[in-house]
């Protein structure tokens, strides 16, 4: 009989369907399409009348001087955001955990908005009330991400504990979910092959 043994594949296809099922129950805080109007509005208050006079000007090519996006790129005055999840989607396959940001954040906005070329990072102030909306956002979301991290980190100490998969799938009966259904199916076959092995003895014994 093959045993199915915990292969690296197949560990990392366990905690990669561990961290997907986590967000999936428990998901990220979204930037709403409303919040990024509302930070462009207040960020480029100053700027949008000269967007305007410009795309009425015929001397002016104005798509060389302007670009329009449907995303704002915000950074927080005296904050690291590169310390935060970003909940634009992480590859799970690469590894269990949340993707973080970079030095900015990209916020949806609910229309195409004009800036100036290659220029679409603005700062606000972590005081403010549209950085207090954010700052609420990335802590939330934080939680999150560490409170992944410790359920990874308690998958791995099960697996560890285990040579097969069907030693894990018995130490943790609910993690059958997580096994590839490939190493779920030869695992089974074996416990069947197993039970009918032992149902024979016990026939031979008793005659």
């Amino acid at each position: 009989m093959t045993t199915v043994r915990m292969s690296s594949k197949v560990v990392d296809k366990i905690l990669e369907n561990a961290a997907t099922a986590f967000i999936k129950a428990n998901p990220l805080k979204q930037y709403e399409e409303t919040l990024g109007d509302r930070i462009y509005d207040s960020a480029l208050v100053n700027v949008i009348p000269i967007f305007q006079q410009i795309l009425t000007l015929d001397e002016i090519d104005s798509d060389s001087i302007l670009d329009v996006s449907s995303h704002i790129d915000v950074s927080i005055k005296g904050m690291e955001t590169n310390e935060y999840p970003d909940p634009g989607g992480s590859d799970f396959s690469y590894r269990p955990t949340l993707t973080k940001h970079y030095s900015s954040i990209s916020v949806p906005t609910s229309t195409q908005k004009v800036f100036f070329s290659r220029q679409r990072n603005v700062e606000i102030s972590s005081v403010s009330d549209l950085g207090q909306e954010m700052f609420q956002i990335l802590e939330y979301n934080k939680t999150v991400s560490e409170n992944l991290d410790e359920h990874i980190e308690k998958v791995q100490t099960i697996i560890e504990s285990c040579v097969t998969v069907n030693q894990f799938i018995k130490a943790w009966p609910a993690g059958s979910s997580l096994v590839p259904e490939d190493a779920l199916r030869k695992a089974n076959e074996r416990s069947v092959r197993k039970q009918a092995a032992e149902d024979r003895r016990t026939l031979v014994e008793g005659m």
